[in-house]
């Protein structure tokens, strides 16, 4: 009898690629150079990106990254002008390592809508308000979100309806949502006129986020669950991780 060997098994997603159906903008080749963060999306080819300078590190995996530590360190990431404004069916991907992390940081932002940290080491969704003083906000749960270990973050949300959950999975794992509407918002603030903004994502806010940032990908459509497992072990090799 011949016994196959390891590589003959045929695992799962062993040679999945990053389905990038519906993509906008896809960061993943950071500069060692500059400033400028080529958009890797073929039809929107000019929506690059821009990150705080001499951040470049090439990982031993052979992915780029771009390590965030202070204040000015943060992606800027095109959502002035349509199609990346007030997308309606949105998908988000976020890969990085988290070094360290504090209550209320900002890690991804556009106008009024975050995804932002938790003092119980958890991560957030956080819409306002049109009236920009109530929100509403969606929590994964205690200690899915600490220090010393690296992420793939993937959300998607279908707008239309006011109130309707996302899902957001990380690491492959969909998570459970705590939903807390506060001063009982009923309306989502548009975002127009606002970039994406990555890491510290205020910009300039005194609570700096310490991550290594791998790759963002934005999606004007709902990634199914499917969708968002298959990318998620197409990137892992970024994080040095094996199957």
């Amino acid at each position: 009898m011949r016994v196959k060997g390891f590589g003959a098994m045929g695992y799962p997603f062993q040679n999945a690629h990053v389905n990038l159906a519906n993509c906008l903008v896809n960061l993943q080749t950071w500069p060692s150079t500059g400033t400028v963060v080529p958009n890797e999306t073929p039809s929107y080819p000019t929506y690059d990106a821009s990150c705080a300078a001499n951040r470049y590190v090439l990982q031993s995996t052979g992915a780029s990254s771009s390590v965030f530590s202070a204040n000015t360190d943060y992606i800027l990431m095109p959502g002035q002008t349509a199609p990346v404004q007030n997308i309606q069916n949105i998908s988000f991907e976020l890969g990085i390592y988290l070094s360290t992390v504090s209550n209320s940081q900002y890690l991804l932002g556009k106008g009024h809508w975050f995804l932002v940290t938790e003092a119980t080491n958890a991560l957030a969704l956080l819409r306002y308000d049109a009236n920009t003083t109530s929100w509403i906000k969606w929590q994964t749960p205690n200690g899915s979100f600490t220090a010393a270990n690296f992420y793939d973050i993937q959300f998607t949300q279908a707008l239309g309806v006011f109130g309707t959950a996302p899902v957001i999975m990380i690491n492959g794992i969909s998570q459970t949502l705590t939903p807390t509407n506060y001063q009982s918002a009923t309306t989502y603030e548009s975002d127009a006129g606002n970039d994406f903004i990555i890491g510290n994502a205020w910009g300039g806010a005194t609570a700096a986020m310490s991550i290594t940032v791998y790759f963002a990908r934005l999606y004007n459509a709902i990634l199914s669950n499917a969708t968002l497992l298959n990318n998620w072990y197409a990137d892992r090799w970024r994080f040095g991780q094996v199957f």
